[in-house]
């Protein structure tokens, strides 16, 4: 199917790590380029693991390239994990679910980013 990476590092490391006080630890685990996006292997806190994916148009549109897609995927979750969003409970979902269901995100986005 699609071409997938696995975790880099020493010890099984994630491909990125993201831990902010008050939020569940964040690693992307796997990143797989599909068609027109990758999808992401996530695991949000210790126990929870989801598949976001993104595709190359929002990946351009929220950081014009400047960083990797695993990157843009660290911030989406992070994002969304302080903002507590319903969207990871799902198991899976698309990273630009969160403009829909979040007004001002693509705003929070371009802050961070």
């Amino acid at each position: 199917m699609g071409d997938e990476r696995e975790p880099d590092g020493e010890g099984g490391q994630s491909l990125y790590r993201k831990d902010t006080p008050g939020v569940a630890p964040i690693r992307v685990l796997t990143e797989t380029e599909l068609r027109f996006a990758w999808a992401f292997e996530v695991e949000v806190g210790p126990a929870r693991m989801i598949t976001v994916r993104l595709s190359f148009a929002d990946y351009e549109y929220w950081c014009h390239g400047t960083a990797g897609p695993a990157r843009v995927i660290e911030l989406v979750v992070g994002l969304l994990a302080r903002l507590e969003s319903p969207l990871l409970a799902r198991a899976s979902f698309d990273a630009a679910r969160a403009r829909h269901e979040h007004p001002g995100f693509d705003a929070m986005m371009s802050d961070i980013a």
